[in-house]
């Protein structure tokens, strides 16, 4: 679903370790999907938290988007 298209995506960006000071926001990004995966898993109809996660995963690629052109 969803998660395997976002790994696929995410597995796109190879972040040099330059990039540390990125680190805080991709924590917390990751951290909340986790979070919203969690939620998911005994609400799985939710379509809230489907678009949280949704959109959590948009911001994560978007930052790593931006790192890597950093």
């Amino acid at each position: 679903g969803m998660t395997v298209h976002y790994q696929a995506a995410l597995r796109e960006f190879q972040i040099s370790p330059a990039a540390s000071n990125w680190q805080p926001g991709f924590d917390a990004l990751d951290r909340s999907a986790m979070e919203i995966r969690d939620a998911l898993k005994k609400n799985p109809e939710s379509r809230l938290l489907l678009e949280r996660l949704r959109e959590t995963y948009a911001r994560r690629l978007a930052l790593s988007r931006r790192a890597l052109y950093a």
